[in-house]
């Protein structure tokens, strides 16, 4: 799991069905993964032994298309939900979940805590896997069910 302690919980504080068609809720939850991915990869570039970019480099490079197919499957939402202001509610929900996994970051031991998840992503064998996998992610539900829908 990604979360424990005081994070876990006050997620599951979060109601568990978001309103959001499945498609809508995977790619959000896709998306949050690779946020978390790439926010580490920054975060952690200067820690001795956590020098991430290339795993993260490796992740985008493995699941290009199911990620490219995820942020066509969001801006597809958004343009529905906000038509005209689309890109604007768009950037808006990016930058929101990149500042929520910014300030993760800065915790202790987040470098510690993310390396086991790079490796967990790099075994991923396809996109229903990188799915499965970012899904049983707790903090994606939470954050889905709050911002996007």
């Amino acid at each position: 799991m990604w979360l424990s302690g005081p994070a876990l919980a006050q997620t599951k504080q979060v109601a568990a069905t978001p309103a959001c068609p499945s498609p809508v809720v995977e790619a959000m939850h896709v998306r949050l993964l690779q946020t978390e991915l790439i926010v580490a990869a920054l975060q952690c570039r200067a820690a001795p032994g956590y020098d991430f970019s290339s795993k993260y480099n490796a992740f985008v490079m493995k699941f290009s298309s199911p990620l490219t197919q995820n942020a066509n499957t969001l801006k597809d939402h958004f343009r529905k939900s906000f038509g005209a202001n689309h890109m604007t509610q768009l950037d808006r929900y990016m930058t929101r979940i990149a500042n929520d996994a910014g300030q993760r970051g800065l915790g202790a031991g987040y470098c510690q805590n993310m390396a086991p998840i790079f490796e967990d992503v790099l075994a991923l064998k396809g996109n229903s896997d990188l799915t499965k996998f970012s899904n049983q992610n707790p903090l994606a539900l939470a954050i889905s069910s709050r911002d996007g829908c």
